[in-house]
């Protein structure tokens, strides 16, 4: 019981010493994750294009 005790102290200790992102940080993040997947989703949206118009192509 002692062990278990002490490991929640610890995590309690650990916890209040992270250094937790601004909301500045959060929302710059938040912008440039989004902006990647839009940029994903459309160069997936382009090679499949691309590969269905060859396959719609080569089979006629």
């Amino acid at each position: 019981m002692v062990n278990i005790v002490n490991f929640y102290k610890e995590v309690k200790s650990e916890v209040l010493r992270v250094v937790w992102p601004t909301r500045k940080e959060t929302m710059l993040a938040l912008a440039l994750v989004l902006g990647m997947v839009v940029i994903a989703g459309l160069f997936f949206l382009l090679v499949d294009s691309l590969l269905f118009k060859f396959i719609k192509l080569i089979l006629g």
